[in-house]
């Protein structure tokens, strides 16, 4: 379920945004970001309830993210990203 969307601004790179999901019985996923290095700033926010869980960033490269989740998820997990 990626989505993304580039934004103009004065940054070394344009932001870029989208939306991701750890799929049900996963703790992580890995998605694209498009910049070709790393980007400086990577910023995930769950758009779901996420009480007692945490998500977090584990690998930024020249091609992908990977957000991860504490445990396995009994449902899907739903965030929002940016990065620049």
């Amino acid at each position: 379920m990626e989505t993304g969307s580039n934004i103009s601004s004065a940054a070394a790179f344009p932001i870029r945004k989208g939306e991701d999901v750890i799929t049900a019985g996963n703790t992580s996923v890995t998605f694209a970001h498009g910049y070709g290095k790393p980007p400086s700033s990577v910023q995930v926010t769950p758009i779901m309830d996420s009480t007692g869980v945490d998500i977090f960033v584990t690998t930024i490269d020249d091609t992908n993210i990977t957000v991860n989740t504490d445990f396995a998820q009994p449902g899907n997990l739903f965030f929002m990203w940016m990065c620049s």
